[in-house]
Order: C-alpha cells, then sequence, then structure tokens
C-alpha cells in the first residue's frame, strides 16, 4: 500500500468510529413493557460508581440476566416486589492512538453503560446495554449485583461482546422455538 492508501484507510476508519456512535443516538428508543426507574449512576460509600435499574417483579417467576461477565454475578434473594440490578462500568480504549490532538477516552462512566429488561410470560429477561468489544474499545459492567424477591430463580447467561452496543432482549432460551 502506498500512503496515499494507508492514510485514506485509516481517515475511514475513524470517521466509521466516530459516525458509529452518532447513528445509534439517532435511532428512537424503545419502548420498554416493563415498568423500570430511571438508570442511576450511584457512588457506593468507599466504593466505585455503579449503574442501577429496577424492574417490577409482580408475576416473575425467573429472571434471566445476560451480561459478559454474568456467570459471575452475585444474587441476593429480599422480600419484596422488585429486581435490582447493578454492575460497576469498566473499560476504555487503550491503545487507541487516532490521528487527532483533541481526541479523548470516553471514561466508563459516560459510556452509555445500561441494564434494559423485557417480560416474556413468567420471565423477565434483563440485559446489558452498551457492553462493547471492537477493535481497542472494550466496555463492560463488572461486579454485577441481581437483588430479586425470594423464590425468583436468576439465570445466568454470558454474553458475547461485539461492536453492537444494543441489548440482547431474546426470548429465553427454554422457549425458543
Amino acid at each position: 500500500m502506498n500512503h496515499h492508501s494507508v492514510t485514506t484507510f485509516a481517515a475511514f476508519h475513524v470517521l466509521l468510529g466516530w459516525l458509529l456512535p452518532i447513528a445509534h443516538a439517532q435511532m428512537p428508543a424503545k419502548a420498554l413493557p416493563v415498568p423500570t426507574v430511571p438508570g442511576k449512576a450511584l457512588p457506593q460509600p468507599g466504593g466505585p460508581i455503579r449503574v442501577v435499574r429496577s424492574f417490577s417483579a409482580r408475576g416473575i417467576e425467573t429472571v434471566v440476566l445476560r451480561a459478559e461477565d454474568a456467570e459471575q454475578a452475585t444474587v441476593k434473594p429480599t422480600p419484596g416486589q422488585e429486581v435490582t440490578v447493578s454492575g460497576a462500568p469498566e473499560g476504555g480504549a487503550p491503545g487507541y492512538h487516532p490521528p487527532f490532538p483533541n481526541w479523548r477516552e470516553t471514561p466508563p462512566e459516560q459510556a452509555g453503560l445500561d441494564f434494559e429488561a423485557r417480560v416474556y410470560g413468567r420471565t423477565l429477561v434483563i440485559s446489558t446495554k452498551a457492553e462493547t468489544l471492537f477493535i481497542h474499545h472494550y466496555y463492560h459492567l463488572s461486579d454485577l449485583e441481581v437483588v430479586v424477591p425470594e423464590g425468583v430463580e436468576v439465570v445466568k447467561e454470558r454474553r458475547q461482546l461485539s461492536g453492537d452496543p444494543s441489548p440482547e432482549l431474546s426470548p429465553p432460551r427454554a422457549s425458543r422455538p
């Protein structure tokens, strides 16, 4: 490749990196069929900031948690009618050095990491949103915690990350055709 081709190729990838997040931001928000409280990034006493989201558990027997670190999630049964899920934002773009002098890496707390949910009968599927692994960019929620009403089963499913920040809210595996 000559110098012009390499420069054009690099500029195209940088432009694509800018346009993809803008395109996703322009998409209309999906209405959630589950009542939620607004997502919060809460500092924990003596600890890191956490993303916290609560969902109604009325009529729910099973919660499916989909996240990259789902298998390590802590489950805490408690009296009540809400499912609360939380995680600590982590990640960044180490090793990414664009040709733009004003480019700054997005801190994980500002990467849009969150949770979304959808109900399928008596099952509540909760998925991370904006967990991303794309070239040098890696953002995820770690130290996951799920608080569920007593008697509600939690199924943990690991998400395979990609450059797509969308939540994975397809039907639970047991009810898929």
